[in-house]
Order: C-alpha cells, then sequence, then structure tokens
C-alpha cells in the first residue's frame, strides 16, 4: 500500500479524508502509511490520549505546501457537518492545488457527497 501511495500522492494533492469504523487510538488500517506522510502527527496525536472527537484534523506540509488529513469515524452522526467545516478551513488555507484523496469504507458514498457540494476541489477515490 505504501508504494501506491506514494504514487498517488502527487503534489496537486492538498490532503487526505481518511474514514474508519474504529478511533485514531485503535491505530486503523492504514495508520502507519498515512503517518508517514505526515511525519508521525498521527502516532503522537494518537499516544495524547485525550482524543474524544470522531472527527480529528492535522496539518502538515507535502511537496512545500499546506497538506492536510482529516480523520472520520463512520459511524459519526455529524459527518456531512464536519466535513463541510473542514473544506471550508482547507479552502483558506489552500495552496495552488486543489486535489483531494479519499480513503476508507465509506470513501465511495462520501466521494458522492463531496463532489456535489464542493465544486472548486477534485475528490479521487483511493481503493
Amino acid at each position: 500500500m505504501i508504494g501506491r501511495l506514494q504514487n498517488t500522492l502527487t503534489k496537486e494533492y492538498l490532503g487526505i479524508i481518511w474514514t474508519t469504523e474504529e478511533p485514531l487510538e485503535k491505530r486503523p488500517y492504514p495508520f502507519f502509511y498515512l503517518d508517514y506522510f505526515i511525519n508521525g502527527l498521527i502516532s503522537k496525536f494518537a499516544s495524547n490520549g485525550k482524543n474524544n472527537k470522531n472527527t480529528n484534523l492535522m496539518f502538515s506540509t507535502s511537496f512545500g505546501h499546506p497538506f492536510f488529513l482529516a480523520h472520520i469515524q463512520e459511524n459519526d452522526p455529524d459527518k456531512k457537518k464536519s466535513l463541510s467545516e473542514i473544506i471550508n478551513l482547507v479552502a483558506i488555507k489552500n495552496g495552488p492545488f486543489n486535489r483531494i484523496l479519499i480513503i476508507g469504507n465509506s470513501g465511495k458514498d462520501l466521494h458522492s457527497f463531496m463532489e456535489s457540494h464542493f465544486k472548486k476541489f477534485t475528490f479521487d477515490y483511493f481503493v
């Protein structure tokens, strides 16, 4: 998987939306692969042990540009509201690129929602 992510995540990507059934503290797949791309921030965040939210947002850099990772638990009843807030925040920090990668089991459903609500961005679903 790390090779596929490396080939996919080019400089055109602004960030990743990652959905899982489990919270970050459980280190759900592909936790360690994604952690690599944002310099260990997920591990640091999960080790903090104070996460009680279904949605988490982390910022880093990639290819010298702002890069984000948004983690959302699939059972979050406010998932679409949280995603809207994240995208609005990301739009403020937006660098020269507009591609966002969606990873996770509910990615196909999110992909449709995101494409229909946020036309400024291009969303790709990673299988």
